[in-house]
């Protein structure tokens, strides 16, 4: 189910009905509250930690299911919160995302309850080298390979009465559905930050830079990236493949945050360690029946939504780029005039914003009226959509099991040969923006504009 936010947002109508379509998205992914046994559970290992969770992956013992457990963080001291925001994000997620998403692009998700000497142990886990993999329960446990000074959970911090914190479980997106009977090669997962996908005017901002590249330029001089990257959300979105190729390999070549590769779920490349071209080809591709180039081709048409590359290539309607865009665009304001309107409010309106700015009981009926404080929370709204993350996996297929029917296989056609990969393409990280994101992000941004305007040639414009 989406909704059509379309070019002109701002004249549109849109219905008033979609909490009851969010409660039936509800009753189809259910959330309960289950206490979880983490000696059913093992390969513990770290997937991320974003502005808002940790996220941590294990594997179930009986099923065999690889799942993530999200955690809340603190913002303030950066460890994990107890006051979890689980059942805040469910409901924000119910009400607010899924219905502009086609439901095969959501993961289904769980609220279940860790106990809080277990969750102890988990979070020594962030504090771990990357790709640490802990096969058994048992092995964390041990003080001895894994001292409690590890753990960012402060066990003084934890109420004295409190036996349980809740956390939100799903399926690993760096997994993918055994369908085939075999496959070739390891699973190779994408995990990508799309960010704003079309060029918004300013007033008072006369830059030619997308929103992405001015906050990307203040990080780079501010020295929180050794080098500026080429990549420009409105080439990925452009749907012109030329273009997107461009966009994928500037992120291969320079990662930022916006780009990480897997191969079966440990993290190979990003910005923190980073394969040259040769070695990423041979880790990818270890039977050489593929490469980096078809893997870039390959990615720029699944999330275009096309399953071939013999025929014309166009951005379908709906495809998950296609999908972020529309919902991108209910923001008709921008961060310059939204940080306006939020100062414009009267105090006690600004913190009626921050408490309640997106209340599951009101709908989503904001998106109809055009008064400041509507308009403000379509901003922050449209926000999560510009920071979420796409995570695309892939897995090569032999041509021989493959039939007309196989909906989600891409077939590559180059030079008489026929390349099929298997994938599975899952929007994460829909966490809800409030007026702090955007206070935040408007000080960096209007820093990024003066370094442009003091330093006009120093990239090339997106326009």
């Amino acid at each position: 189910m989406r909704i059509s936010a379309g070019h002109q947002a701002e004249n549109r109508a849109f219905p008033c009905d979609n909490v009851r379509s969010a409660q039936l998205h509800c009753q189809a992914h259910p959330t309960m509250d289950v206490p979880i046994d983490v000696n059913e559970f093992r390969s513990f290992c770290f997937r991320g930690e974003g502005r808002a969770n940790f996220v941590i992956s294990a594997k179930n013992v009986k099923s065999g299911e690889r799942i993530v457990w999200r955690l809340s963080k603190d913002k303030k001291t950066g460890h994990i919160a107890t006051d979890s925001k689980c059942y805040a994000v469910t409901r924000f997620m119910d009400t607010f995302v899924a219905p502009f998403f086609d439901e095969s692009f959501l993961l289904n998700s769980s609220i279940v309850l860790l106990p809080v000497d277990a969750l102890f142990q988990l979070a020594k886990i962030p504090s771990l080298p990357m790709n640490t993999k802990i096969e058994n329960w048992k092995d964390l446990a041990d003080v001895a390979r894994y001292p409690d000074s590890l753990s960012c959970l402060p066990m003084e911090k934890v109420p004295k009465d409190m036996k349980f914190v809740s956390a939100l479980q799903m399926p690993d997106a760096t997994q993918i559905e055994k369908v085939f009977p075999s496959y070739i090669g390891p699973t190779i997962t994408v995990e990508l930050k799309p960010k704003q996908g079309f060029f918004q005017h300013h007033p008072d901002v006369p830059v030619r830079f997308c929103n992405n590249c001015i906050l990307q330029l203040e990080k780079s001089h501010s020295d929180a990236f050794d080098k500026m990257y080429d990549f420009c959300p409105i080439d990925l979105f452009s749907g012109e493949l030329p273009k997107m190729r461009k966009a994928i390999r500037s992120l291969i070549d320079v990662p930022h945050r916006n780009l990480r590769i897997f191969s079966n779920g440990v993290v190979i490349h990003s910005d923190e360690a980073q394969l040259s071209r040769s070695d990423l080809n041979t880790a990818l591709f270890p039977l050489n029946r593929a490469d980096v180039n078809i893997l870039v081709d390959s990615i720029c048409y699944i999330l275009a939504g096309m399953t071939d590359n013999n025929r014309d290539f166009k951005l379908q309607e709906d495809s998950i780029l296609a999908t972020l865009l529309e919902t991108q665009m209910i923001d008709t304001v921008g961060i310059v005039r939204a940080y306006s309107y939020f100062n414009s409010l009267p105090l006690q309106v600004q913190k009626d914003v921050e408490k309640h700015h997106l209340d599951s009981t009101k709908g989503l009926c904001f998106l109809q009226k055009t008064d400041k404080r509507s308009r403000l929370e379509r901003y922050l709204l449209a926000a999560t959509m510009k920071d979420c993350s796409i995570m695309l996996s892939l897995r090569m297929v032999d041509t021989s099991y493959i039939s007309g029917k196989d909906e989600k296989v891409f077939r590559m056609y180059k030079n008489d040969t026929e390349i099929c990969f298997a994938f599975s393409i899952k929007v994460v990280d829909l966490d809800p923006k409030s007026p702090k994101n955007l206070l935040n992000a408007f000080k960096r941004f209007m820093k990024g504009v003066e370094l442009i305007k003091l330093n006009p040639s120093i990239h090339k414009p997106c326009i």
